[in-house]
């Protein structure tokens, strides 16, 4: 009896136990609800609860917040490996000759056109003074050609005039001839009437006969001064051929002329343009080939070095921003990193295919003084928005 009993306390305390945690546990940590009142429903804090809680508003200012929030410049930092001058040019003889004397060496500036060496070239002197003579030679042919024409009207006009007196002439004659073939018809006629002896008729016929002949030679004499005429004429027009081809000789004897001087002038070695001499090849005396021949050498290296190709290789993944105009800052190694403003002046325009850059080149805003051709650095280009 005493057994079940205890048995039975230790059932009925491990049931209010039970009780008890499970309360505990339903309850935690709040207190228990008033009568006839709901708790609200506890929501997860996931993005896709927070996306239907929030209200259209909301969302919309979140949208436009987005949409007008500035984006933030790019900017590429690339390495220098090279400042080359604008322009590099090696200068050589355009005529071959002895170098008789040379004018600059390395470190000169010079202008353009300057003359910086000159050649000996006296075979080209002899040429020159031949062909000044066929010059004069084809000039007096004009000269000859021109009196000929000019001389022509005057010969025409001579001629012409002939052709008039033969044929006065020949109307005399004819006159003559009338005259003569009426009188024979009437002493004719006396003849018959055994008026007058033979002798007189036969006279009469041989003055006939000679006012014919005489008739005849004038006609061959208006044809003889007629053709004359057309002789003058013709020669009139070859006269004004003759000096055309006198002209046409003069102006290729004058471009001979001139071509030779050209290559005399060639003599003197002159600059391109503006610079600096950094290269001299040659001295006095030596020999410079034409630049028309392969084995040419250049005589001289001259830069022009006011403006600066600072070249740059952008990589493809800044390559679609990059514009004409952009900023740009170059940093110089050995001038203690000193920088330079700038703007790129040009780029390529398409990716080189083997390295997959696009090659920029950059132009300094100001004179760049302690910056020479050949130092290296960094660039840095940044983009502009409002373009």
């Amino acid at each position: 009896m005493h057994r079940r009993s205890a048995k039975a306390l230790v059932a009925w305390i491990a049931a209010a136990c039970f009780l008890g945690v499970a309360a505990a546990t339903f309850w935690w940590p709040g207190q228990a609800p008033a009568q006839g009142k709901k708790e609200p429903v506890r929501v997860a804090n996931t993005p896709a609860a927070s996306a239907s809680s929030s209200s259209p508003a909301a969302s919309a200012s979140s949208a436009k917040d987005l949409l007008t929030k500035p984006a933030t410049a790019r900017a590429t930092t690339q390495p220098v490996y090279d400042i080359e001058p604008f322009e590099r040019t090696d200068v050589y003889a355009k005529a071959s000759g002895f170098l008789a004397k040379i004018h600059v060496d390395i470190g000169d500036r010079v202008e353009k056109d300057q003359v910086l060496a000159e050649l000996s070239i006296p075979e080209m002197e002899q040429e020159r003074a031949q062909k000044e003579a066929l010059v004069d030679e084809a000039d007096a042919a004009v000269g000859q050609a021109q009196a000929a024409v000019d001389a022509a009207p005057d010969l025409i006009a001579a001629a012409e005039a002939k052709v008039r007196e033969a044929k006065a002439r020949l109307a005399q004659y004819q006159a003559e001839v009338d005259f003569r073939e009426l009188e024979f018809q009437r002493h004719e006629k006396l003849h018959d009437s055994k008026s007058i002896p033979d002798s007189l008729l036969e006279e009469k016929r041989k003055l006939r006969q000679a006012a014919q002949a005489a008739y005849a030679a004038a006609v061959a004499a208006v044809d003889s001064a007629q053709a004359d005429a057309r002789v003058e004429q013709s020669r009139a027009k070859q006269a004004k051929a003759n000096l055309r081809f006198a002209q046409a000789r003069l102006k290729v004897a004058k471009a001979n002329l001139r071509q030779t001087e050209v290559l005399l002038e060639y003599a003197q070695v002159r600059a391109p343009y503006a610079g600096l001499i950094t290269h001299r090849f040659v001295d006095t005396g030596d020999f410079a080939q034409s630049a028309a021949d392969s084995k040419a050498e250049p005589l001289f290296t001259i830069v022009s070095d006011d403006r600066l190709r600072i070249i740059t290789d952008v990589p493809f993944d800044h390559a679609s921003w990059i514009r004409s105009g952009q900023k740009a800052t170059v940093t110089v190694n050995g001038i203690n990193g000193r920088q330079f403003a700038g703007h790129v002046r040009r780029t390529a325009g398409v990716l080189d295919p083997k390295t997959h850059t696009l090659r920029v080149e950059v132009e300094l805003s100001d004179a760049a003084d302690g910056i020479r051709p050949g130092m290296y650095g960094s660039v840095t280009i940044a983009e502009d928005k409002q373009r």
